[in-house]
């Protein structure tokens, strides 16, 4: 399964490069009539941990080999020194727009061309605003507003809490991650690493969305 690493925007704070791995059949061929639909597939990680990495192997092949599909994995700015309005949702948002973009508008379909003569893509209409065909979500974050979100939880109430100076030092990381370890090692709490004992404790307090919405707005 061959896969292409190329960015598809820069963090506008720090000019560092954005990427998004595309994968693609290794029996794809530049003389197929019939163009490829595309599929993003964004990691896991309560917009705070995670990476790419996250999204097993097995399943982009299925799309790529059975389905015929060519499949995005795009990296993302972590929340909490960028909101998820600024981070998250704003480079979700370019990159779909960056699949989109028809050739010769510098997107990924003229990357593709670029870079290997044998995939073809269904970028869809330019920079139309038409939304996905499907979106299939797997415990994806939603109804912000139910008191879940905000309350402490209940699993998390026998974790210790790291002292506040680590948790702080979140903020201190630059550029922005990309990409984070998960917030347990082994089965237990990572309560050693700044990002992840500020997750863990935000979690345990409820204060996490407050943490990627209000508290990042507000850096």
């Amino acid at each position: 399964m061959p896969t292409l690493t190329l960015p598809y925007k820069h963090d506008p704070s720090t000019n560092t490069p954005i990427p998004a791995q595309i994968h693609y059949s290794s029996s794809s061929s530049s003389s197929s009539a019939r163009p490829k639909p595309v599929v993003l597939v964004f990691h896991a990680g309560g917009f705070a941990s995670g990476s790419t990495a996250m999204i097993p192997p097995s399943q982009i092949a299925h799309l790529t080999d059975t389905l015929g599909v060519i499949v995005v994995t795009p990296a993302y700015r972590l929340c909490p020194q960028v909101s998820l309005r600024d981070g998250p949702v704003a480079d979700a948002r370019d990159c779909l727009a960056w699949v989109r973009r028809a050739a010769p508008g510098g997107g990924m379909a003229e990357a593709l061309a670029r870079e290997t003569s044998s995939v073809v893509a269904d970028v869809g209409r330019g920079n139309e605003p038409n939304p996905p065909a499907a979106i299939l979500d797997f415990y994806g974050v939603k109804y912000l507003s139910d008191p879940f979100w905000t309350a402490p939880l209940a699993a998390f109430a026998g974790v210790p809490d790291a002292p506040a100076a680590l948790r702080a030092r979140v903020y201190a990381e630059s550029p922005v991650p990309l990409a984070a370890p998960p917030m347990f090692v082994d089965g237990k709490p990572d309560l050693g690493t700044p990002r992840s004992a500020w997750m863990i404790h935000a979690i345990k307090k409820g204060t996490w969305l407050r943490g990627c919405v209000e508290e990042a707005e507000e850096k």
